[in-house]
C-alpha cells in the first residue's frame, strides 16, 4: 500500500521539517506539493505514481475550510473521477460559522487570516445537516456514506461543523450521455401540446409533456455577483428558497434561477469540463410536473420524440429530477418538488 500527501507548498514543508527534528520516519509516504485553487493536483498525483484505476482513500481533514467553493467543489469531482470504491473523508465548517458577525468569530477568522490560509468555504447547515451534506456531494459526483455533527442538532439548533465520508459508486447514466433515446413523437389527443400553427397532432393518445416552461436556470460564473446584479442592480424580488448555492427570482410569470455554471454542469450530468468550452448551452429550461411519476412519463416521451436523456429520472434532495437535451442541444430539466406548489394555470408558486 502506498501512501501520498498532497499540500500547499509552504504548508508541506513546514511539516516535513518538523516530522523531521522528531525523528518520525517519512520515508514510505510521497509527497507532492501542490496548490489546490491553482493546480490540477490529480495531475501531479499521477506523476508522483498515484494510480487513478485503483481504490483509493482520501483524508482531507482541515482543508475544506481554508479554499474557494470553485476548488471544493473541483477537488470532490477529481476524487470523484477515481476508481469506484474509492473513499473520502473530509471535515468542514458551516457557511453560519463562515459568516458568523459576532466579535468573537471575527477576531478568531483574524488570526487564522493572519497564517495565510483563511477560512473560506462552508456548507449551509439548515437542519437536517445530513441532508444537505448528502445533496453537496451528489453535486459533486458522490455519495454520502456517513456523517457526524460537531455540537449537538436539533430542529431550532445548528451544527456548526462536522464531518463526513463520501463514496465513488458506479453510475448507469454514461450511455444515456453518448447515445439516447431516438424516435417519433406520439400522437397526441385534442388540446394537448400544439405547434405554434395551432394546428393538432393526431388523436389517440394523452401528452404528458404539456406545454409549459417553469423555471429557467442561467449556468454564472460568480452567484454572488449575479445575484447582486439582479436583486440589488435591477431590484427584482428573490425569494428566500435556496441556499449558497442556488437563487430564485420570481418575474412575472416562469421563474429564473441561478445556478454556478460548474456545479449546473454536474447537476445535469454533462462534462464538467465542457462547460467553459461552450460544450453545452449554459442554460436550462425546466418542466415541473404535479406528480413523482409524471417525471419517467416526461423524459420517455420526449425521448419518443427525439430527445435526448442528458439524466435518468432519479431521486434528489427536493424531490425527483432527470435531464432531456432537445434536438439542438438546449437542455430541459423535468422535476417534481413538493416545496414549489403549482397553480392551477401551471406556473410555480415561489415562496417570499
Amino acid at each position: 500500500m502506498r501512501g501520498f500527501e498532497i499540500d500547499e507548498p509552504r504548508t508541506q514543508a513546514f511539516k516535513r521539517e518538523m516530522l523531521n527534528k522528531v525523528g518520525i520516519d517519512t520515508s514510505r509516504i510521497t509527497y507532492v506539493p501542490a496548490d489546490f485553487e491553482e493546480e490540477d493536483w490529480l495531475e501531479k498525483l499521477k506523476e508522483a505514481g498515484f494510480a487513478q484505476d485503483m481504490p483509493s482513500f482520501f483524508f482531507w481533514e482541515a482543508v475544506t475550510m481554508s479554499l474557494d467553493r470553485e476548488a471544493v467543489e473541483s477537488t470532490l469531482r477529481k476524487i470523484a473521477s477515481t476508481a469506484t470504491g474509492s473513499v473520502v473523508a473530509f471535515d468542514y465548517f458551516s457557511a453560519e460559522l463562515i459568516e458568523e458577525r459576532s466579535l468573537f468569530m471575527r477576531y478568531v477568522r483574524a488570526v487564522i487570516s493572519a497564517t495565510g490560509e483563511p477560512w473560506k468555504f462552508g456548507i449551509d447547515n439548515t437542519p437536517p445537516m445530513r441532508k444537505r451534506v448528502a445533496a453537496f456531494l451528489e453535486l459533486c459526483g458522490l455519495s454520502l456514506e456517513e456523517q457526524r455533527n460537531f455540537g449537538q442538532e436539533t430542529d431550532k439548533k445548528r451544527a456548526m461543523a462536522g464531518f463526513a465520508t463520501g463514496v465513488v459508486r458506479t453510475t448507469e447514466n454514461s450511455s444515456s450521455l453518448r447515445s439516447g433515446n431516438r424516435g417519433r413523437l406520439p400522437d397526441v389527443s385534442d388540446g394537448s401540446l400544439q405547434d405554434n400553427s395551432g394546428q393538432h397532432a393526431s388523436e389517440g393518445k394523452e401528452q404528458a409533456v404539456e406545454p409549459r416552461m417553469s423555471i429557467v436556470t442561467l449556468g454564472v460564473s460568480d452567484l454572488e455577483r449575479s445575484v447582486a446584479f439582479y436583486r440589488d442592480g435591477l431590484g427584482w424580488p428573490k425569494s428566500g428558497v435556496g441556499d449558497d448555492e442556488v437563487a430564485f427570482f420570481k418575474t412575472s410569470g416562469v421563474v429564473m434561477a441561478l445556478f454556478p455554471r460548474a456545479s449546473f454542469a454536474l447537476d445535469a450530468g454533462v462534462d464538467v469540463d465542457a462547460v467553459d468550452r461552450g460544450g453545452f448551452s449554459r442554460f436550462s429550461l425546466a418542466h415541473n410536473v404535479v406528480e413523482e411519476e409524471d417525471v419517467d412519463s416526461v423524459l420517455a416521451e420526449a425521448a419518443e420524440a427525439g430527445a435526448t436523456i442528458v439524466k435518468e429520472a432519479q431521486e434528489i434532495f427536493f424531490g425527483r429530477h432527470g435531464f432531456f437535451a432537445d434536438p439542438d442541444g438546449f437542455l430541459w430539466e423535468v422535476a417534481w418538488n413538493p416545496s414549489f406548489p403549482m397553480a392551477p394555470d401551471g406556473s410555480i408558486e415561489l415562496p417570499d
